[in-house]
């Protein structure tokens, strides 16, 4: 392959260096790694917008742009009404190219480590009624440890809009039942601190208090849900948890942990929380992804999650 110019009429104009470092791209995909036609054109197609972007906004050299210069252009797109998915796939291929540039010595650093892209948007999620959510938390049997510990982990599913993963990874200190709230950590070591409502913490203070202790028994862990033989809850686990109960319920087989997640965030803006307030308390990266629930209720809840 013959190396790309490294000077041009403009460092973002259609025959300028951006531009010459994007086709190199290309052709490396294609003639190195043996891509596909169709991932080729969609690699073309987002990253000359990019250098679009970086002409319009008359953007320092390509090789020295900032991780801020991306975001920047992220948002924008996000402004601009591109779907979270669309985002997201941009975010990744810009990610791709930057590394392509730096292992040829074209630039120093990826711009683009650390970013965070957009959630991907919700994909057709069920929301239920409340009438269907109460028949859900009414299923388990909390005179039993599992069925104290499944009530407890579908008023948090529900209460809370966690991630399967996010619930299954919580550890006893994480709760703070005196304080009303719960340490969620999410992906890349970041954290977030949400509150209990009245329901959640009531029946997480009833599992805490005596299921737990008899399933634990003897055994060491930190684990805040496990399983009957004391063991972390996996989210395996937890699917078949919600299955059972679902089909207790007699309610939809499409409903699953994150089921009672959008319908958490959906409930809430039905019920006129602030869309930023429901994105902070679900961890979600941009607020469009928390505002596409707003729509998707089927009627107004009389129930708020909190």
């Amino acid at each position: 392959m013959a190396e790309p110019a490294t000077d041009g009429p403009g460092e973002w104009d259609e025959k300028g260096r951006a531009a010459s470092w994007v086709d190199w791209f290309l052709t490396h995909l294609a003639l190195e790694r043996g891509a596909a036609p169709k991932t080729i054109d969609t690699y073309r197609r987002d990253l000359r917008a990019f250098v679009e972007f970086g002409r319009a906004t008359h953007a320092p050299a390509i090789g020295s742009i900032s991780r801020l210069f991306v975001q920047r252009w992220l948002t924008s797109l996000e402004r601009s009404g591109t779907a979270p998915r669309s985002v997201g796939r941009r975010a990744i291929v810009l990610r791709r190219f930057y590394a392509f540039l730096v292992a040829e010595g074209l630039v120093t650093e990826n711009p683009t480590l650390g970013l965070l892209p957009p959630d991907p948007p919700p994909a057709a999620s069920v929301v239920l009624t409340v009438a269907e959510v109460e028949q859900l938390l009414a299923a388990p049997d909390p005179a039993t440890a599992l069925g104290c510990r499944d009530r407890a982990i579908l008023e948090l599913l529900y209460g809370v809009g966690l991630k399967a993963g996010e619930l299954t990874a919580l550890n006893l200190p994480q709760l703070d039942l005196d304080r009303e709230e719960l340490v969620v950590w999410q992906a890349r070591a970041r954290s977030r601190t949400v509150p209990l409502g009245a329901a959640a913490r009531a029946a997480l203070a009833e599992y805490v208090a005596r299921a737990r202790a008899e399933l634990v028994g003897n055994r060491v862990t930190n684990a805040l849900f496990v399983n009957r033989f004391g063991e972390r809850l996996t989210r395996r686990s937890l699917d078949l948890i919600v299955e059972r109960h679902r089909e207790a319920a007699g309610l939809p087989v499409s409903v699953t942990p994150h089921a009672l997640r959008a319908t958490c965030a959906a409930h809430l803006l039905a019920g006129g929380a602030e869309p930023r307030a429901v994105q902070a308390l679900l961890g979600h990266a941009s607020v469009h992804l928390t505002c596409a629930y707003g729509p998707r209720r089927r009627r107004q809840p009389t129930r708020s999650p909190s």
